[in-house]
């Protein structure tokens, strides 16, 4: 969760280049990932929705505002992009 905090403020050149970052992992890193996806997808629907992030957040990070959540979650909101 705090990965995505900081990312959702970053700038569009370095999540590019996090990007490109994220392409060179390794297999096990990459099922650590796939893992913490499913996680979060309780639906299961290949998508993680706003309302799913909402809820990871609440559940681990208690004290965050709402409305910090809700401006994290439209700055990584690619779907609009």
């Amino acid at each position: 969760m705090d990965n995505l905090k900081k990312f959702s403020g970053q700038s569009i050149l370095k999540k590019a280049a996090i990007n490109i970052l994220v392409k060179n992992l390794e297999i096990e890193e990459i099922d650590m990932l796939d893992y913490e996806f499913n996680q979060i997808d309780t639906d299961g629907s290949g998508f993680i929705e706003a309302s799913e992030l909402k809820t990871t957040f609440h559940r681990y990070d208690e004290k965050l505002p709402s409305s910090k959540i809700d401006k994290i979650i439209k700055e990584l909101d690619f779907a609009d992009n």
